[in-house]
């Protein structure tokens, strides 16, 4: 019996200690990795800026990619039905836009791919305007907070088992 009563006060004391810990380890990691990527997509806004066209027809509006804007690792592409028909770099790059049409398949507003950062906006359904950024550094800032935060979890478990188990016996 008080071996049992021992037991249901050591899982209770893990259990409640390890999901807040867990939990505010977890909620850091996730708001340090949105922070970053809206960092990343407000630099990508000024850098770039959309250039809003009012169609003849009256279709609404029409967005180009201004041309004239080039910064290196900046790169962006406007997708129609999945093929790209207007790209801001003369850089035939395979990979770049291997990336972009993998993007535009996804359907994400914002994220990580290979060493870019990415945003779409999707200007009506089969038109996509997606925007990367190589930067390299953040992606490994992120990559080095879920590594950190996995440690300390593990280190936090470890250590909660030890404090729940010598509270557990000290209350019965």
């Amino acid at each position: 019996m008080i071996k049992k009563l021992n037991q249901r006060i050591f899982l209770l004391i893990m259990l409640s200690l390890s999901t807040i810990i867990l939990g505010i380890i977890i909620l850091f990691a996730i708001l340090n990795y949105n922070n970053t990527i809206d960092t990343t997509n407000f630099m990508m806004d000024r850098f770039i800026g959309e250039e809003h066209i009012k169609s003849p027809e009256g279709r609404g509006e029409d967005y180009k990619i201004k041309p004239e804007i080039t910064i290196d690792g900046v790169y962006n592409f406007l997708l129609q039905n999945s093929k790209i028909i207007q790209s801001s770099t003369s850089i035939d790059d395979d990979k770049i836009n291997e990336y972009a049409l993998k993007i535009a398949k996804k359907n994400t507003e914002k994220g990580i791919i290979g060493k870019y950062i990415y945003k779409t906006r999707r200007l009506n359904p089969d038109t996509v305007r997606i925007t990367l950024m190589e930067n390299e550094n953040a992606i490994t800032h992120i990559k080095t907070i879920f590594i950190v935060s996995i440690i300390i979890s593990a280190i936090s478990i470890i250590a909660i088992y030890e404090l729940a188990k010598r509270l557990s016996k000290m209350i019965v």
